[in-house]
């Protein structure tokens, strides 16, 4: 019996799409992510109607994941029809490890589909720091697979976008609402952002520490009308102490949201 872990592989009946805008990703992506957990996940990937999970589990725990990823997508993206599963494939040895990982994280090439700059679909988001919520996977990978490196995983997806982005934008760059709540959502992996919970409060209390560091330190009631909450929250928010990585990932939407559109300006 191998010990390197199971591929689990799943579809729709129908083969639609499984999660065709970005919320329906980010939403896919927390289910893999909350599921996968317990059972060592450490990559997967959703190019479009099909999805691709490696965990280092055994073959029984391999099952289990499939069958609890399906019924909670289900409910979740409230698909009208469920999913195919296909037996876990062992994983029997060191070379078959890294090849399923390339084989995972080149999905969308393999498929002719574009890279998806966020990567929202795949645990990609998070191995490269756009998002925190599978960072437990950045261990997963440097304790099993230690010779996959950043710029590996940058040219296994195609996010080459991701190089060389800089550290601070301009001072005059124009940061709107929708800007700052779609890096919000992307590093929070999250479709909604109101409310109080105390994730949200550390997404915004991030979001303004991502800013001061990008070099938009913004005045109080500026930030506030961003965040669409009030001066004074804002004010009780620069006094916390947010999540570095957090702040991290948030600042690095930030910056790829000005690449992007200076790439889109440039085609035009």
């Amino acid at each position: 019996m191998t010990n390197l872990g199971y591929h689990i592989r799943l579809h729709l009946t129908d083969n639609r799409v499984i999660a065709p805008t970005a919320p329906e990703r980010r939403i896919l992506s927390g289910v893999v992510l909350d599921q996968g957990r317990r059972d060592d996940l450490y990559v997967f990937d959703c190019p479009d109607n099909h999805l691709h999970v490696a965990a280092r589990c055994n073959r029984s725990a391999a099952g289990l994941l499939s069958h609890r990823i399906g019924s909670s997508l289900k409910q979740r993206l409230q698909l009208p029809v469920g999913f195919v599963q296909y037996p876990p494939k062992p994983i029997e040895d060191n070379h078959q490890l890294y090849n399923t990982v390339r084989y995972v994280l080149r999905q969308r090439e393999h498929h002719g589909l574009a890279p998806d700059p966020r990567s929202e679909g795949s645990n990609l988001s998070d191995l490269l720091g756009l998002r925190i919520i599978g960072r437990y996977t950045i261990q997963n990978m440097q304790r099993w697979l230690p010779r996959i490196q950043r710029r590996d995983l940058l040219d296994l997806s195609g996010l080459s976008t991701l190089v060389g982005l800089p550290a601070t934008l301009p001072a005059d760059a124009p940061i709107t609402q929708e800007i700052l709540r779609t890096a919000m959502q992307a590093a929070g992996c999250l479709t909604d952002l109101s409310g109080s919970s105390n994730e949200l409060i550390q997404l915004r209390s991030a979001a303004i520490a991502a800013m001061d560091a990008v070099g938009q330190q913004l005045s109080a009631p500026k930030l506030a009308a961003l965040l669409r909450v009030n001066k004074r929250t804002v004010l009780r928010l620069r006094t916390t102490q947010p999540d570095p990585d957090l702040v991290h990932a948030v600042g690095l939407q930030l910056s790829l949201s000005f690449h992007l559109r200076g790439q889109s300006a440039s085609t035009r």
